[in-house]
């Protein structure tokens, strides 16, 4: 109730600050500067007079800036080989105005222009790590998953373990599990509480999303093996509110609200306040399920069959909300920021790892409070920053398995034999955890310039996460097991130095990074709870990279890392539902390699990308399934992964664009420990489960003006090809087919208002119903649509 009382009062807040909006003395003015030839030119430097504004324009040839109302401006622009132009302009009194600048070819050699400020896709892209940049602008009007974005990008697949809100298991090159790190705002994500996960996050609240790969920075002070997805969220400047609900199959709700507002004379005090729901029945069809066979079942002999069949016991509701204040320009502090956030997950479970036997009277509900606070500091002169970040998280987990049945996937059941309790089973009088973690993080990071040429780094995290337990469907003597506090403490420390030379076209980052863990975690081993075991490990990794720009059009990447990974919370104390714990686990080290090539052609249209990985991976930690309820995190030997992957982007106008990706690589086990229950007959084998080639297909076209109006018609279609996979080495043993292969197709069309204060959004998501599947073969939704409106006001 406190939290549907929170959005209710946030929706208040949000319809009372439309008078914020009404009463603006300023113009929001867009430049678009042209060449020669008419074609809209990126990184020209633009200069506005008498203010002190100045900005390089975007992708599309533009730059905004905020002015007063009928006042004159002198707008200076400048490029390399064009004359430099000096534009005049009276300021209308209307709330926005835009005019074009076109630029004259000069006649003489333009001297050194010194251009300062890069968006944040620039800068992303100029580091020389391999990474991937998506900004949410565009698509933040489509009823689309944050899962389904990220899945179209090159190198990377999700896959889920059911329908909304589902586990989401990320790969990278290859690498995936815990092997990646996902954060948001440069914090990881699990430290936020559980509202905050990919399956979850409103895309509202999204600025853009990058993703690294391999080799990773050491500000992020992450022991990641595989990459991270950084999500940064909306820090806008601007007083605004933003709206959107979405309706879709499966009785599917999400809705969203962002208010933002500036106080102050010189509006440096900034409150913000966000929100976000999804619910979903997730009651679609499960096709090849066992079903009672009412033909040939007679009363005391019931025969099943395969057949079609809804779930009936998967759905899925998660809200958060979350209160930033901040303030920036201080004499002690540049930007500081305190964020509390409450976050609800209330899910219903259907089945364990895999599909084959159904649950029917399983749920579980997890709440979540944080609070953290922020602090940035920067030198007069740019030559140092220091940036700090702690917080404290408590979380509470309960989960209720107690029931006598036993479930069919057409919903009906039977007494269980011998008077037993509990589906998931892990103990046979069921179980009924409560569990309470608290977690605590401190994490700085700084930069300091030696020279115009040199830079460092130094980023260090901490990390402690205390957790207890109860369960009253326990023996008295399990539970004086489980009483036992357990805990994982983890400290990062990195160093790195970055330098430039040839001119600034080639960019080099050496780096050393140390990893501390201590753990205490107990173990269940045959439905009994064992002792409590502590482990310590101290790893040092350590790696370089570098980025050539050969030319304007022609960029190389190469790095190397050698590397750990530390178990996280859920692999050593499991997740008290499906994942049994075990504290006997060792960090994964890896040695990796990324080398790849970015060539632009067509005056810049096209962009064609390559890139090999390879991936020497020992002690790696893999899911095993130990029946169809439950699995356990177990250390492989050795894995070796090699792998390529292939992107190719053309612009053919403003409105009309293509894209296209591939990824293949081979993860094989060179070595197994047989000890652990990994066969010697799979060493040299594939690793299972896990798609080894996938591909995808986008275009986009934009409408401008459609039936004779204003405004913008926007048409998305995708394709995602999966290539047939294993699912276990054994699949004799297992009963489990070879996932075959998949190819879907979705279709979106979203009408945007002008300056996108409204919008509307329809999305079919798998358009021909074929099947899909994700982890241990569990089936996805079949054909699903979704539609959305948004409002979105904005006073700069």
């Amino acid at each position: 109730m406190k939290g549907l009382n929170y959005i209710r009062t946030t929706l208040l807040l949000g319809l009372s600050s439309l008078a914020v909006f009404s009463n603006a003395q300023q113009c929001e003015v867009t430049l678009r500067i042209l060449d020669q030839e008419g074609l809209e030119m990126v990184g020209a430097y633009v200069e506005v007079t008498p203010s002190a504004l100045k900005a390089v324009t975007d992708i599309k040839g533009e730059v905004t800036f905020t002015l007063n109302q009928s006042q004159n401006y002198s707008f200076t622009v400048r490029s390399v080989g064009l004359e430099t132009i000096t534009s005049n302009l009276q300021v209308p009194g209307n709330q926005s105005y835009r005019h074009s600048i076109q630029m004259k070819e000069s006649a003489t050699e333009l001297g050194e222009v010194i251009v300062s400020g890069k968006t944040a896709s620039q800068e992303a892209m100029e580091q020389p790590y391999k990474v991937e940049f998506m900004g949410l602008d565009n698509i933040r009007s489509q009823p689309v998953e944050l899962v389904s974005i990220i899945n179209q990008m090159p190198g990377m697949r999700l896959r889920q373990n059911g329908g909304v809100g589902s586990e989401v298991d990320v790969s990278i090159n290859g690498i995936g599990g815990k092997g990646v790190a996902i954060f948001v705002d440069e914090i990881p994500v699990h430290l936020l509480g559980a509202g905050y996960a990919l399956n979850t996050i409103s895309q509202g609240i999204i600025e853009n999303i990058e993703i690294y790969k391999g080799t990773i920075p050491v500000r992020f002070g992450s022991d990641a093996l595989g990459g991270v997805i950084n999500i940064t969220t909306r820090q806008k400047n601007s007083d605004y509110l933003d709206l959107s609900y979405s309706y879709g199959s499966w009785n599917t709700h999400q809705s969203s609200i962002g208010i933002n507002k500036r106080f102050g004379r010189s509006r440096k005090f900034v409150v913000g306040v966000e929100g976000f729901q999804t619910y979903s029945d997730n009651n679609y069809w499960m096709d090849d399920v066992l079903i009672v066979d009412q033909a040939t079942s007679q009363p005391g002999s019931i025969n099943t069959k395969r057949g079609r069949a809804r779930r009936f016991n998967d759905s899925f509701d998660s809200k958060l909300a979350r209160v930033t204040l901040g303030v920036r320009d201080l004499v002690w502090a540049d930007e500081i920021q305190l964020f509390s956030t409450f976050s609800n997950v209330q899910r219903e479970w259907q089945h364990g790892i895999t599909a084959e036997n159904p649950w029917g009277d399983t749920f579980s509900d997890e709440t979540s409070w944080s609070t953290a606070f922020t602090w940035k500091k920067y030198s007069k002169n740019d030559r140092w920053d220091i940036s700090l970040a702690s917080g404290i998280i408590k979380n509470n987990l309960t989960f209720t398995d107690t029931t006598s049945r036993i479930y069919r996937w057409d919903a009906t059941f039977e007494p269980r034999p011998n008077g037993l309790q509990g589906e998931s089973g892990i103990f046979s009088r069921g179980t009924t955890p409560d569990v309470s973690t608290d977690s605590y993080f401190i994490r700085q990071s700084s930069n300091f310039e030696i020279n115009k040429r040199n830079s460092l780094n130094l980023t260090s995290f901490y990390t402690l996460d205390a957790l207890l337990a109860e369960n009253k469907a326990f023996t008295e003597e399990d539970q004086e097991s489980i009483d036992e506090p357990q805990d994982l403490i983890k400290n990062y420390l990195g160093l790195s130095l970055e330098s430039k030379f040839l001119g600034d076209k080639i960019t080099n980052t050496i780096y050393a990074k140390h990893f501390y863990q201590r753990s205490a975690a107990i173990s269940f081993d045959f439905g009994e709870v064992g002792p409590l075991e502590k482990n310590t490990y101290s790893v040092f990794g350590y790696g370089d990279v570098i980025r050539y720009s050969i030319n304007t059009n022609f960029v190389a990447n190469l790095g190397f890392e050698s590397t750990a990974r530390q178990p996280d919370g859920e692999e050593l104390f499991g997740d008290f539902i499906r994942i049994i714990p075990n504290p006997e686990l060792r960090p994964e080290q890896s040695q990796n390699i990324n080398a790849g090539i970015e060539w632009k052609t067509f005056q810049q249209k096209m962009t064609v990308a390559g890139a090999f990985f390879y991936r020497n991976t020992s002690d790696k930690i893999f899911l095993v399934a130990v029946a169809d309820r439950d699995a356990q995190y177990e250390n492989l030997s050795q894995v070796e992964t090699t792998g390529f992957e292939f992107t190719t982007q053309y612009r053919l106008s403003e409105d009309l664009n293509f894209m296209l990706n591939s990824t293949y690589f081979n993860a094989k086990a060179i070595e197994l420990n047989t000890e652990r229950g990994f066969s010697a007959n799979s060493i040299g084998k594939r690793i299972p489960n896990e798609p080894y080639f996938f591909s995808n297909f986008m275009t986009n076209y934009s409408l401008q003006n459609p039936f004779s109006g204003k405004g913008e018609l926007k048409v998305t279609y995708s394709f995602n090809y999966v290539h047939p996979f294993l699912v276990s080495w054994d699949q004799k043993a297992t009963g489990q087919a070879t996932t075959p292969s998949q190819k879907i197709h979705n279709l979106s069309l979203v009408w945007n208002a002008p300056k996108e204060k409204w919008s509307l959004g329809l999305e079919c998501r798998n358009l021909l119903n074929a099947l899909a599947f994700d982890n241990f073969q569990v089936q996805r939704p079949g054909r699903s649509v979704y539609a959305k409106a948004r409002i979105f006001l904005e006073k700069l």
